[in-house]
């Protein structure tokens, strides 16, 4: 009788517990397995209750395992959109408190020249939270404005503002357009293992389902070979 009832157990517990009722379908499964050479009639009735019991303790842990994993995802997606927001919401504050200088030059020849951010156009504002993250993905950017992007991007929050990901350095830029004085931000934000948002997103997109987790690379030198005229700037913190 022992693997009918142990076969009955693991029955009951692959429902409640799981991992408990795999244990036991698997012990039951070599007793009965012992038991059916000999011809043991309980020993069968036993063999397919544990193969029962270990197939649904197998299903539900791998069910809970994806759902754990899910949920576990979607709160990384959450807190990298969430550490895509406070980078707006910094340089927002800090353009409107006036603090952000820019010019149409990225050039350090253009550095005494800057003006604040009140002309109509197109403004770029480089993210670096350290670890030389935009010179360790980016081939050929200008090392001077990473290291200035590294420098402005501890200074604008105060804090660290890492990747949910393993708390993984992250880089991009914020791009925010003026028009007759109204101001619309966007950003493009990775991390050094490739999450997060590849292409810029107007601040309002700036949610979970538009993070992606696979070999996301913000193309700085796009937005940094765009300020080349008198309506793109480059800009930083004074």
């Amino acid at each position: 009788m022992l693997p009918v009832i142990l076969g009955i157990v693991a029955l009951v517990l692959a429902f409640l517990f799981p991992i408990l009722g795999i244990i036991v379908a698997v012990v039951d499964l070599i007793i009965s397995i012992i038991g059916a050479t000999k011809k043991d009639k309980n020993a069968i009735i036993g063999l397919v209750l544990s193969i029962i019991a270990l197939v649904f303790g197998l299903f539900i842990t791998l069910t809970a395992i994806k759902a754990t994993s899910s949920t576990i995802d979607n709160s990384r997606k959450d807190s990298f959109a969430s550490t895509a927001q406070n980078y707006i919401n910094a340089v927002r504050n800090s353009t409107l408190a006036g603090e952000i200088v820019c010019s149409p030059n990225a050039s350090e020849e253009a550095s005494n020249q800057f003006a604040e951010a009140k002309n109509n156009g197109d403004y770029y504002f480089f993210i670096s939270s350290g670890g030389n993250a935009i010179t360790s993905q980016v081939s050929n950017f200008d090392s001077s404005i990473a290291n200035k992007a590294e420098e402005q991007t501890s200074e604008l929050l105060g804090y660290e503002n890492k990747s949910s990901w393993g708390n993984k350095d992250v880089y991009g830029y914020i791009h925010f357009n003026i028009e007759n004085n109204v101001k619309t931000y966007y950003i493009a934000l990775a991390d050094v293992d490739g999450h997060g948002f590849a292409t810029e997103l107007q601040d309002q997109n700036v949610k979970r389902v538009n993070v992606e987790t696979k070999n996301v690379k913000v193309d700085m030198n796009k937005a940094l070979n765009s300020i080349n005229n008198d309506s793109t700037y480059y800009c930083h913190l004074q």
